[in-house]
């Protein structure tokens, strides 16, 4: 493991999606397993599937605003724009970050 520093993404980026993986995480077990294992969708992994002490929301590049959109808007929504621009955001920054370590 390893820690990077001077890294570009601004710590207001990090409260943004800090906030909305709060709210995410504090959702109803039933509105979050819409996107569970059985939905057509897949980016939920439910407490005790992988560990008791884990959960877990995946969304997936390249293209992270789609991917954050079709979560979204099962979640939040029409109201999901934000969290996908936030992601979008996020995303882009770590890939392109990725690069520069490589």
């Amino acid at each position: 493991f390893f820690h990077i520093i001077n890294h570009g993404i601004s710590n207001e980026l990090y409260s943004k999606l800090h906030s909305f993986s709060r709210q995410i995480f504090s959702l109803p077990s039933d509105t979050k397993l819409k996107l569970g294992p059985s939905s057509s969708v897949k980016s939920y992994t439910p407490q005790f599937t992988a560990s008791p002490f884990y959960e877990g929301l995946r969304v997936s590049g390249p293209d992270f605003f789609t991917s954050a959109e079709c979560s979204g808007k099962i979640l939040f929504g029409q109201n999901s724009s934000e969290f996908s621009e936030i992601v979008q955001d996020y995303g882009r920054k770590v890939t392109d970050l990725s690069k520069t370590i490589v």
